[in-house]
């Protein structure tokens, strides 16, 4: 993993060797706002059974002091590799999110607040993770019902042709026997 920091326009490479823990120092935020951009690969995402993202991830962070609290502006940037739920067919899908949250040190804020998007620091703190959030957006960003494409036609459910690669020659209008009387149904009534 690498980070990259800008403050005050000034651009530092640092070559960090931290295993996928995402943390933004807050001595650095004291003197302003801040720019980060972390590149990673979350290992446990990578192999069996969720081998969903096995490509670089990358974040970008914008983090500003407002008062004693810190706004935290994440986005992220990857592709997953994923299987169609209709056709079965693998496949790589671009992903871009954005979060925004609010780290504060106020126990009252954080817990007033009915909302996700405050997190609270414990005192003594010198730094914000953001591993947590980065896993959160990132596995968020992934629908329960995942297509290749959205007009897929799936599988024939007779034969198991890939209907988007092939038409297959089975008989569509056969009907299981158990569901004949629902076709006397009249709606217009």
């Amino acid at each position: 993993m690498f980070l990259t920091c800008f403050l005050l326009n000034k651009s530092i490479n640092l070559d960090l060797k931290i295993n996928e823990n995402l943390t933004i120092p807050l001595l650095e935020i004291e003197r302003g706002k801040l720019f980060y951009e972390f590149c990673t690969v979350f290992s446990e995402l990578t192999t069996e059974p969720d081998k969903r993202f096995p490509y670089e991830i990358r974040v970008k962070v914008n983090v500003e002091k407002v008062d004693k609290d810190y706004l935290i502006r994440l986005q992220l940037f990857t592709e997953a590799h994923l299987k169609c739920d209709r056709c079965n067919e693998e496949f790589d899908k671009k992903i871009s999110e954005k979060i925004t949250f609010l780290c504060t040190f106020e126990k009252e804020k954080a817990e007033n607040q009915d909302s996700d998007e405050i997190k609270l620091l414990h005192n003594g703190v010198k730094s914000i993770t953001i591993t947590q959030e980065v896993l959160d957006l990132l596995l968020l960003s992934i629908s329960q019902k995942v297509l290749c494409k959205k007009d897929c036609k799936g599988l024939c459910s007779k034969c198991g042709a890939n209907l988007n690669k092939v038409s297959c020659k089975c008989k569509k209008d056969t009907i299981d026997p158990r569901w004949n009387k629902l076709k006397n149904i009249n709606f217009d009534d």
